[in-house]
């Protein structure tokens, strides 16, 4: 009971639900178009944006590199301590919804984790698995509201987390 009230107590403090109220609220009277598209219609409800079109946009070379030697660095350091270290790339909505969007399909993920996995890091396709599970069988994978996955996305990645886990066992 105590542990209840003091979950409560902290919900109020924080006066969750006031802003996520007020943010509906904001995003349903009218958004401002600098903050992103409309939102698309889909079978789910109206889905929202964080980025838009800008998400798809096309990464140089530089930055590609530039990340790839980030995690080469992540990779190195972990595994001198002995820990194995698998990279999970998270796709935005954008990339899997980029068809509603208007834009060309995204390859900045699929760039980086085929390079990664040229490297011997070990990486999930996450990208691969989002878009397979989308198109193939219309399983939404985010919150239509916001940015976060939802528990079927969730529990895709962490089936093929725990795959990937017991090949190397």
């Amino acid at each position: 009971m105590i542990q209840s009230l003091g979950i409560h107590l902290d919900r109020v403090s924080k006066m969750i639900m006031l802003h996520y109220f007020r943010a509906s609220l904001r995003r349903g009277i009218s958004a401002p178009k600098h903050l992103g598209p409309e939102p698309i219609s889909s079978q789910y409800g109206p889905i929202y944006f964080i980025q838009g079109r800008r998400a798809n946009e096309d990464v140089s070379q530089e930055k590609l590199d530039k990340a790839i030697q980030v995690i080469r660095s992540y990779n190195d350091a972990v595994k001198s301590r002995g820990i194995r270290f698998i990279f999970l790339p998270i796709p935005n909505k954008e990339n899997i919804f980029y068809e509603h969007l208007q834009t060309k399909r995204p390859v900045f993920l699929q760039q980086l984790i085929s390079e990664l996995k040229s490297h011997g890091i070990e990486t999930i396709d996450t990208q691969k698995a989002f878009e397979e599970a989308f198109r193939k069988n219309q399983v939404l994978l985010y919150h239509t509201d916001d940015t976060h996955w939802n528990p079927k996305g969730v529990q895709l990645i962490a089936d093929l987390t725990i795959r990937l886990i017991d090949r190397r066992k």
